[in-house]
């Protein structure tokens, strides 16, 4: 959105969905940043925001002496992200390839937090926590009315912005957390967040706390950190350790660590028991019925976040299909909690 009016969506996500969708048979991610002391420009935020009257404050970024940032719970800047967030959604929203979008629009990195923000400069722009949840609200509508057919997740803090993180909820939103390393990730949300609300349908997402390289050199077990995500009901993990490419030369440790989480991630319905008569009577003349009892269990370490019905199939002697019934359990999939069993009677 370099200028007012104007969208330059094709010259940005155009070669990234070529590239990782129709070539690589991937899918895309993203997510909007108006802060980030990792930026390398003055402005994270476009320039002419702030020259249509968006109040700002002065930071230090990492890479740069200055960096100019909004002032998130004004309504200019609040009507001007409606905006943006409304064209992306005409843009993207149900697009091949879209896996999910992340809401990064307040806060530093849009992680719910004001990390360089000073009480100085929280008391001249007027924030208040009233000002900050409200402000949270009208973007959470704007990406639930923008998204309706795309997953949309809000980066969750602590207990004190809990009630942003649960209205999110409401409005059919899902969860993800940075900083997942050993002893879990930040807030500990994996245990007080997660495991109350993935029961209620929202689908939960770890990233972790630095690269690979990053983690050894602080001494950190890649392990432990994968262990610690996976106590919790999640089913993303993002695979920040290694770039897009660099993850091909990733080592061998680290790429087994993470398939074997890929593994257990979200939910895996297996069948452990199934029960039929040892014998069925056919004459040819009238219909046969075959009875079957199965007992099924959730492997995943999450719940499954939709209704599924159980197809059976019949096949000849040759592998071809001559019969097929499709049950629904009365117990519905959504239901199916980790580690449980659960008896489905198609007999009824």
């Amino acid at each position: 959105n370099p200028e007012e009016g104007v969208y330059t969506f094709d010259e940005y996500f155009g070669p990234l969905f070529d590239f990782w969708v129709k070539q690589r048979g991937k899918r895309v991610a993203f997510g909007v940043m108006s802060q980030s002391m990792h930026g390398r420009r003055k402005y994270v935020t476009p320039q002419w925001v702030f020259d249509k009257g968006v109040p700002s404050v002065q930071h230090t970024g990492l890479y740069v002496d200055e960096q100019i940032d909004p002032v998130f719970w004004d309504d200019r800047y609040l009507d001007r992200m409606e905006d943006l967030i409304q064209k992306l959604g005409e843009y993207l929203d149900g697009k091949e390839g879209l896996e999910f979008v992340d809401m990064r629009s307040i806060g530093e990195w849009g992680e719910l937090h004001l990390q360089r923000w000073t009480p100085q400069q929280l008391g001249a722009t007027g924030f208040t926590h009233t000002k900050y949840v409200m402000a949270y609200r009208r973007m959470i509508d704007a990406y639930a009315k923008a998204f309706p057919h795309t997953r949309i997740f809000l980066n969750v803090g602590g207990h004190k912005h809990h009630t942003i993180n649960d209205y999110a909820a409401l409005r059919g939103c899902h969860f993800r957390q940075d900083g997942l390393k050993p002893g879990g990730a930040s807030y500990d949300c994996g245990q007080w967040l997660y495991k109350p609300y993935a029961r209620r349908g929202v689908i939960c997402n770890f990233e972790f706390h630095s690269s690979y390289a990053g983690s050894i050199e602080k001494g950190w077990s890649p392990e432990e950190s994968i262990q610690a995500g996976l106590d919790a009901p999640v089913s993303y993990m993002n695979m920040n350790w290694f770039g897009g490419t660099t993850v091909r030369k990733a080592p061998e440790e680290a790429r087994r660590l993470l398939v074997e989480a890929a593994k257990r991630l979200g939910y895996r319905f297996v069948v452990t028991k199934l029960m039929h008569l040892p014998q069925l009577h056919v004459d040819g003349q009238c219909p046969a019925r075959v009875p079957l009892v199965s007992t099924w269990r959730n492997d995943g370490i999450a719940p499954c976040y939709e209704s599924f019905g159980i197809e059976w199939t019949l096949l000849d002697a040759q592998g071809s299909v001559v019969a097929s019934e499709l049950t629904f359990p009365e117990t519905p999939t959504t239901h199916w909690w980790p580690g449980e069993e659960v008896e489905v009677n198609d007999n009824e």
